[in-house]
């Protein structure tokens, strides 16, 4: 009876961390950004090549609910650039998250096929690629002793393949967007001494919208959404409202449906180069538990038009 005592609470100890660390409650299985209105390749394949002859290169760091013992922690670059007279946009990313005693590594290329309108251009995006998951289950101390636990005796790495696909239309001023970045939904098998263990990715969905409105000759106010979806869990929502000054200074608020409120300033630094901060606070209990999550992005655009008079021209800052 002792030992299988100890065998069950193995067992329900490695079905919590597995819970917790891959699911976290269906909310952020993918990597969670509070600045995905400047960061939009992220969740979209279609955004790929979006502006017109310009190369655009971009990095985020985000450091979530800090204090917070095995938080996630993301790092991501992508780039991407239009081609054929920017009818196609390609681009790559490289996205790095850590939850806990797991880390992801993802790979992604992505293509977009783009077409003219009179007055918007209508993107049809597709990604494909890879990511490695791993959990270091051998760090894990169950015990005061250090004695041996067969539950945590050996770590796991797995591969998972990527496709995605997504629709981006866009104005100067306005865009809408749907896409999935993972339309497969991939199960992984850990495998314990103590039992087998299932793990399943399950796809996201995402809604983006977004206006610029001018106020007057030196103001903007961009409001915009992001609904998301995962299948088995609840529907979220980002609101958020951004206010530009000189089209240089930017500062904005935000509020994630029953999670958090957070705060965002940017500042576009040359004609080539973007940065921005966002500060996410807590709305749920694990308020009590952490001092917040911080996110850093720098954006580097570049034209790659061949034209002389296309290479001369300063870059219109580009507000998502």
């Amino acid at each position: 009876m002792k030992n299988f005592l100890q065998g069950l609470r193995k067992i329900i100890l490695v079905s919590i961390i597995n819970i917790g660390i891959y699911t976290n409650l269906f909310a952020q299985q993918d990597p969670q950004f509070s600045q995905y209105m400047f960061n939009m390749l992220a969740v979209n394949p279609a955004y790929a090549g979006s502006i017109d002859n310009t190369l655009t290169v971009t990095g985020l760091g985000r450091i979530q609910w800090v204090n917070f013992a095995g938080a996630p922690n993301t790092q991501t670059i992508s780039i991407h650039a239009p081609l054929m007279n920017n009818t196609v946009g390609v681009g790559g990313q490289i996205v790095a998250d850590q939850i806990g005693i797991s880390k992801t590594l993802a790979v992604i290329g992505t293509g977009a096929y783009r077409i003219k309108f009179r007055k918007g251009v209508l993107a049809m995006g597709l990604q494909g690629g890879f990511r490695q998951y791993s959990a270091n289950y051998t760090s894990v101390n169950t015990s005061l002793s250090g004695a041996y636990d067969p539950a945590f005796a050996s770590n796991v790495t797995e591969m998972m393949p990527i496709i995605g696909a997504g629709l981006f239309y866009n104005t100067d001023k306005f865009y809408a967007a749907i896409s999935t970045p993972q339309l497969l939904r991939t199960s992984q098998q850990v495998q314990q001494q103590v039992g087998n263990f299932s793990v399943t990715h399950e796809s996201h969905f995402f809604l983006t919208s977004g206006y610029v409105f001018t106020l007057n000759p030196t103001m903007k106010l961009k409001p915009s959404i992001m609904v998301k979806y995962v299948n088995g869990g609840r529907i979220s929502a980002d609101f958020n409202a951004n206010l530009w000054f000189y089209d240089k200074f930017g500062i904005g608020a935000s509020y994630r449906y029953q999670d958090a409120i957070y705060a965002m300033v940017e500042y576009q630094l040359s004609p080539n180069l973007f940065a921005g901060y966002a500060f996410d606070q807590t709305i749920t209990k694990l308020s009590r538990v952490n001092n917040g999550s911080h996110e850093l992005i720098l954006r580097y655009q570049t034209l790659i038009g061949r034209g002389k008079k296309e290479r001369m021209k300063i870059l219109t800052p580009r507000l998502f």
